[in-house]
């Protein structure tokens, strides 16, 4: 369903990630681990809880802010570290949780025979390669 590039781009992708040492350099916390807007209780424009912890477990925080983009996860992050250069590193693993979100509709479009799961999997992994 890929074209050749779009395999090579994925390829240099995760060779690139599994290279890298610093991605993998973490302390781990007490996660949420399904953070997103259905978890996350706001009143006017302050957050008035999270809620749903089925999920938690003992990993990366940066996978809690995987699922944020832009203004509002640079808010959470400084609202969580206090170190610029931590924060930086907290965004870019972020981000490449982000990035590998979109393999999970894949997979499980595969798997359960989904095909719509597939095909929007699909799409948001040639998404991922564009940005």
């Amino acid at each position: 369903m890929l074209s050749a590039n779009e395999v090579t781009a994925l390829e240099g992708f995760w060779q690139e990630l599994l290279d890298s040492k610093e991605f993998f350099q973490f302390s781990q916390a007490l996660i949420h681990r399904d953070l997103d807007g259905a978890h996350v209780l706001v009143d006017g424009s302050a957050v008035a809880g999270v809620i749903d912890f089925a999920d938690a477990c003992i990993a990366d925080p940066a996978f809690d802010f995987s699922g944020w983009e832009g203004d509002f996860r640079e808010r959470a992050l400084a609202a969580y570290e206090r170190s610029p250069a931590k924060r930086e590193q907290l965004s870019a693993r972020a981000e490449t949780y982000r990035r590998i979100g979109p393999f999970h509709a894949v997979i499980y479009g595969v798997e359960c025979s989904q095909p719509e799961w597939l095909t929007r999997g699909i799409e948001a992994v040639r998404a991922g390669l564009k940005a």
